[in-house]
């Protein structure tokens, strides 16, 4: 009976390697960056998909901050859309009346598919947050736990200066 679980064992390994392997399930090299930013300031901490599990953040100002995580590429977190032009059909009822020589006023009603051209208006968007904290004022640094999936890469941002936020995540 043994001998057969030692069998079975030895070919589990492999399997489950691979599986994890091929589903993209490996253990990233922790690494914990600290950004100590100016207000407002957006700064690009990773480029690339991670996963961030633990947020340590402080501050050294009175009022707190705010600071927020957002899934992009870079630093803008303003996207601007052109105008474009678009159409729309939809089924309407089309009635027609006329007015015969003799007088006599005829209507008919036809189901007919009617096509108009729409114009979107140039529009600016804010990329969404994956998440956002409130930082009191000056005291001990506040722990928060996370489980964020960052497909481009991490940028943060905050609100006053005096931010310390210290991130730990994983990548593949």
């Amino acid at each position: 009976m043994k001998k057969k679980n030692k069998k079975i064992k030895s070919y589990l390994f492999p399997i489950m390697a691979f599986l994890m392997l091929s589903f993209g399930i490996t253990q990233g090299a922790v690494v914990t960056g600290t950004y100590v930013g100016a207000p407002t300031t957006n700064a690009l901490v990773r480029t690339g998909y991670a996963i961030v599990s633990t947020v340590v953040l402080s501050t050294t100002n009175a009022l707190g901050s705010m600071v927020h995580f957002i899934d992009n590429t870079n630093t803008t977190t303003v996207i601007t859309n052109a105008a474009f032009t678009n159409r729309i059909v939809y089924t309407s009822n089309l009635v027609n009346n006329y007015v015969t020589t003799t007088g006599v006023t005829n209507f008919f009603t036809n189901r007919v598919q009617i096509s108009q051209v729409v114009v979107a208006p140039a529009a600016t968007n804010n990329l969404p947050h994956v998440a956002v904290y409130f930082v009191p004022g000056p005291n001990l640094p506040q722990i928060y736990t996370l489980d964020a999936i960052f497909a481009k890469g991490i940028v943060i941002s905050n609100s006053t200066p005096g931010v310390t936020i210290a991130a730990t995540y994983r990548g593949p």
